[in-house]
């Protein structure tokens, strides 16, 4: 059977089935736990195949992952009042 196949039968789509494993919630610990070592696995494999470049995506990845907006600090600039000073 193909992974399309079964991802039908078990009522789920490739993003819906993608984000399901993203999230920590739906596993113990250890489960989770071997999920994160074999993606790390998977991933040190990868850029023994393809070298540089999966490292390069890869780090952008993480890189990703972890920038966030940051909003301003005041409220006035989060509600875009007009300036005090």
């Amino acid at each position: 059977m193909r992974l399309n196949d079964i991802l039908k039968q078990m009522g789920f789509t490739k993003r819906s089935f993608s984000l399901y494993l993203i999230n920590p919630r739906n596993f113990t610990v250890e489960d989770w736990i071997k999920l994160q070592n074999g993606k790390k696995e998977y991933q040190k494999k990868l850029v023994k195949m393809f070298g540089a470049e999966a490292q390069k995506l890869l780090e952008a990845e993480e890189k990703e992952k972890g920038s966030k907006v940051r909003k301003g600090k005041t409220l006035g600039s989060r509600k875009k009042w007009m300036p005090m000073r």
